[in-house]
């Protein structure tokens, strides 16, 4: 893998230590074609269609946009995300809508949109390509793609002045080093899939599934925060496929270091940030180690899988509350994810309908005053630590920070008294929530409507 990693090491020099832009440096070039127009106004996917009224002439992923790349001789720039993204929104507003960005992609490029839900096999393909060379992916996925289809170069999100000299240095060594670069393509293409083929060939034997769950346990413990739940010291994912593992090896063999692990994880992500405290409903992660503020994008999937891996620690573990939250969750799919028609959509946008981040689910002091009676204020301000300083600019967001007994026991009030005042604050502060409004993802995905079946 050596030469493929120098290969990238010399495209991503080029791209990062890029000359300061010349805005006169591609005028002289006369460019034979047609102009391209932006296709994807009134598109079916939500996602696309919000891209309609970029300046960037956005094309569709088909055959038609691939045999003009390959006429004009231009890299085709593909661009993946999905509609509630939060970066995928950032990068939109700052260099989508940005019109020298959009003339430089427009006149040197191929501009491609693509729904990563909608065409997962190509994003998978660029998701993989990105992660072996770059060490990392996500959305929005940006990555160059020679006419031949080989992959160039990715990226995820970048500020716009970077993406501009990106731009402006792929521009520049395309014009001048068309050959060599497709040539480098094409090897790191040949390189990958040569890894790939050997990895499929690596089958495991039979009777060694102890073995190797020991091993996956062993390297996980090497990512598991012990302090706050979950895997790493940045930000905060559910990562359900890994704990849903940990707790079949714990039902399996119980120890009480796995146990201490799994519950301090399902605890936090349903009790912090990630877990709406109102409706029920995950967040697809939060952007801090300690689960509290998350970004605001609400997911099917990962709640389909949250809803069955706390079904399933409520069996091993024989706690109710976990039980609850599985319950809760599944009510939330019901009622705010399910259509007419039975389906379910496919997400809720992480900014509201004025564009701001969580807007739709973050609170105001005065405003809550203004809606709860004294009792209640006193009960939400202990219990969901709204007595200071706010959050996030838009106001609170809903974080347990004592458990509903405690919070009585501070009071003084009787366990029931409280979890009566609860349920009426939390009743009127929902009133006032649905009132906002949250542009959702109406997408009827399949895989996803069967995890949510099988919840």
């Amino acid at each position: 893998m050596k030469s493929l990693l120098f290969t990238f090491l010399l495209l991503v020099s080029f791209s990062i230590a890029a000359a300061p832009i010349n805005n006169t440096t591609f005028k002289n070039i006369t460019l034979k074609n047609t102009a391209l127009e932006n296709t994807l106004k009134q598109h079916a996917s939500p996602y696309l269609a919000m891209h309609g009224d970029d300046p960037v002439a956005w094309q569709e992923w088909n055959e038609k946009t691939v045999e003009r790349a390959k006429k004009e001789g231009k890299l085709i720039f593909v661009s993946s995300g999905y509609f509630s993204c939060h970066w995928c929104h950032v990068m939109q507003r700052e260099s989508y809508k940005n019109a020298h960005v959009a003339k430089i992609l427009n006149d040197f490029f191929i501009p491609v949109k693509v729904d990563r839900e909608v065409n997962s096999a190509l994003d998978s393909h660029l998701i993989d390509f990105v992660e072996r060379t770059q060490g990392r992916a996500g959305w929005p996925l940006n990555v160059f793609i020679t006419p031949q289809g080989y992959p160039l170069v990715g990226m995820t999100y970048v500020p716009t002045d970077n993406f501009l000299e990106i731009l402006n240095n792929l521009k520049d060594k395309w014009l001048s080093e068309k050959e060599l670069l497709q040539s480098m393509a094409k090897q790191a293409t040949d390189e990958l899939s040569a890894v790939e083929v050997s990895s499929r060939s690596s089958k495991i034997k039979s009777g060694s599934a102890k073995k190797h769950m020991q091993a996956f346990l062993a390297d996980a413990k090497n990512y598991n925060d012990d302090m706050s739940g979950g895997f790493g010291e940045q930000n905060k994912f559910p990562s359900v496929p890994q704990l849903d593992a940990m707790l079949t090896a714990y039902a399996s063999e119980p120890n009480e270091e796995l146990k201490h692990f799994l519950l301090l994880t399902l605890n936090k992500m349903a009790t912090q940030g990630l877990n709406d405290q109102l409706s029920g409903g995950f967040f697809r992660y939060t952007v801090d180690p300690n689960w509290q503020i998350p970004h605001f994008e609400k997911m099917l999937y990962d709640n389909a899988l949250l809803a069955s891996l706390y079904l399933d620690a409520a069996k091993i573990f024989e706690n109710p509350f976990f039980a609850d939250v599985a319950r809760t969750t599944l009510d939330f799919m019901q009622d705010v994810f399910r259509t007419e028609q039975g389906a379910y959509i496919a997400s809720l946008s992480a900014v509201d309908n004025n564009n701001v981040e969580g807007g739709y689910y973050l609170w105001q002091h005065e405003e809550l005053k203004k809606a709860l009676t004294k009792n209640e204020m006193a009960l939400v301000e202990l219990l969901w630590q709204l007595d200071g300083p706010e959050d996030m600019e838009g106001g609170h967001h809903l974080v347990e920070g004592m458990s509903l007994a405690d919070a009585a026991k501070m009071l003084k009030v009787e366990l029931g008294k409280a979890t009566r005042d609860l349920n009426s604050a939390k009743k009127k502060m929902l009133s006032i929530r649905n009132k906002r409004i949250i542009p959702r993802d109406d997408k009827l995905l399949a895989a996803w409507n069967g995890l949510a079946l099988s919840a």
